[in-house]
C-alpha cells in the first residue's frame, strides 16, 4: 500500500498532483500501476470509492493502465456505480452495448413504500409477538421436557466377584 493508493482511496487530487510534480522535479519515476497486497492499483481504489477526478488524473495525465485486474479478477470499471458519469465508464474501457444498470424508469406505485410498511409492522410487534418471545417459550418447553436428563436415574451397582 503506497502513498498513491492512499491518495486515490481518499480522493485527494491536490496531494496527488503535488506528489507527481515533486517526483518529476526530482527525476523520480512513479509506478502508477503498483499493486497493493489485494492486487488493487490506485485506479481500482479510486473507482471503488467513486473519486472521478482522481480517475481522470490517473488515466489521462499519468497513463494508468485500465485493463489491470486485481486479485478478484476485476478491472477498475467493474467497481463503478450507476451514478458514475458515462465519460468515466468510457475512460476505463467498460464494454459497450450491454446495459449494466437498468435503463428504464422505475414505476412508482401508489402503495406505501417499503420503509413505511416496515415502520407499520415494527409498531405492531409487541413483546408477546416478538421472535425472542417465541424462542423463550420454545426454550422453556425444551427445558421442562429435558429437566430429568440432568439427573440420570440411579442404576443398580454391579458387584464383581472374584
Amino acid at each position: 500500500y503506497t502513498a498513491l493508493h492512499w491518495m486515490a482511496k481518499h480522493g485527494n487530487i491536490r496531494a496527488l498532483q503535488d506528489l507527481v510534480s515533486g517526483a518529476q522535479k526530482a527525476g523520480i519515476a512513479l509506478d502508477v500501476n503498483v499493486r497493493s497486497s489485494c492486487g488493487y492499483t490506485p485506479l481500482h481504489l479510486a473507482a471503488i470509492h467513486g473519486h472521478q477526478g482522481v480517475i481522470k488524473l490517473l488515466v489521462q495525465r499519468l497513463s494508468s493502465r485500465v485493463n489491470v485486474r486485481d486479485s478478484s479478477g476485476k478491472k477498475p470499471w467493474q467497481y463503478l456505480t450507476s451514478n458514475t458519469s458515462g465519460e468515466i465508464w468510457q475512460l476505463l474501457g467498460a464494454p459497450r452495448g450491454k446495459p449494466i444498470f437498468p435503463v428504464y424508469s422505475l414505476v412508482r406505485s401508489s402503495s406505501p413504500t417499503r420503509k413505511a410498511k416496515s415502520r407499520d409492522v415494527s409498531r405492531s410487534v409487541t413483546r408477546k409477538t416478538s421472535f425472542a418471545a417465541l424462542l423463550k417459550s420454545q426454550h422453556s418447553k425444551w427445558k421442562l421436557a429435558n429437566q430429568y436428563e440432568k439427573f440420570p436415574t440411579p442404576r443398580e451397582r454391579e458387584e464383581y466377584s472374584d
